[in-house]
């Protein structure tokens, strides 16, 4: 949005430091403000709540664009806070719908606790066992959402990112990051099955055709990870697969964006010993959930697996 409209009074808002540190090497005119995702105590949403009003409240006129599904319960206050006097402006990034929707009493009483404090109507879901709340049709309805046509200019983008970070090309890109720390899949699983994919990797392809990119959100790597080349993580992965021949990771949304444009995109989903299979089956679902009726996923078992042409 940024390079089609070549506005010059942006802010870009994010809870997470490597997009704020993308923005800010991509567009240096642009503002940026990350928002630290503090704890949902009385106290802690009150002073974040006050921190909003003080900047946000005086913003009118102006045209507020997000994309995210869920997680952002702060930032749906402000969203909402600023859909007062702005128009708001939205587009769905990934489809989430297949995760199980949750009601118990637990949920019922996070639901009301988040709109009694924020005035944000949110829907309970769960993932891994773990409760997470997703906009709701009624939040959508109560802001007047507007659709965001979003330019086609993603190549002018990517040229920009390429030759900023000096990206070559290559043939496969790991995307790793999350799996243990989220705790998806077990340390010494993860390293006993993850060090010899490498070792096969670099075997058929040589270690100089193997990048390794680490989640933004992310940044621990584990024995054999660390011997890799790597790409600066802040780099969002849609916008680097160009470079690559086939791209390698878990649950990323690059498997699915990747496969979409006809890349060849293994998931080791089922190459590891999840913790909980329940969880295995969610995220075998929302990648297909989100891919093209053409596009394919390859789900890698064993090594032997890895078809290379």
């Amino acid at each position: 949005m940024i390079e089609d409209k070549k506005a010059v009074n942006v802010t870009v808002i994010s809870n997470i430091p490597n997009i704020i540190k993308l923005i800010s090497e991509l567009y240096p005119s642009s503002q940026t403000l990350l928002v630290e995702n503090n704890s949902l105590k009385p106290y802690d949403l009150h002073k974040q709540k006050l921190l909003y009003r003080n900047k946000f409240n005086s913003i009118e006129g102006c045209n507020v664009y997000f994309f995210f599904v869920a997680y952002g319960i702060i930032e749906s206050y402000a969203i909402n806070m600023l859909s007062k006097k702005n128009k708001i402006f939205y587009k769905k990034s990934v489809d989430v719908s297949h995760f199980m929707g949750i009601n118990n009493l637990k949920a019922n009483i996070w639901v009301k606790y988040l709109k009694l404090m924020l005035d944000v109507p949110l829907i309970p879901k769960s993932v891994d066992g773990k409760l997470l709340f997703a906009l709701s049709d009624e939040f959508l309805t109560m802001l007047n959402v507007r659709d965001i046509e979003l330019p086609n200019n993603i190549g002018i983008i990517k040229k920009r990112i390429a030759d900023k970070f000096k990206l070559k090309n290559k043939r496969v890109l790991l995307a790793v990051g999350g799996i243990v720390d989220d705790g998806i899949v077990d340390k010494n699983e993860y390293i006993k099955k993850n060090d010899p994919l490498i070792r096969h990797l670099i075997k058929i392809f040589g270690a100089g055709q193997i990048t390794l990119k680490m989640h933004p959100r992310y940044e621990n790597l584990y024995s054999e990870e660390q011997k890799l080349d790597t790409i600066p993580s802040c780099l969002p992965g849609n916008l680097i697969f160009d470079q690559f021949d086939i791209i390698i990771g878990y649950c990323s949304a690059i498997l699915f964006e990747a496969a979409n444009k006809g890349k060849k995109v293994y998931s080791t989903l089922k190459y590891f010993n999840p913790l909980t299979v329940k969880t295995q089956n969610q995220y075998i679902e929302y990648l297909t959930s989100n891919l093209t009726a053409t596009s394919e996923i390859n789900y890698l078992v064993h090594l032997k697996d890895l078809q290379v042409q």
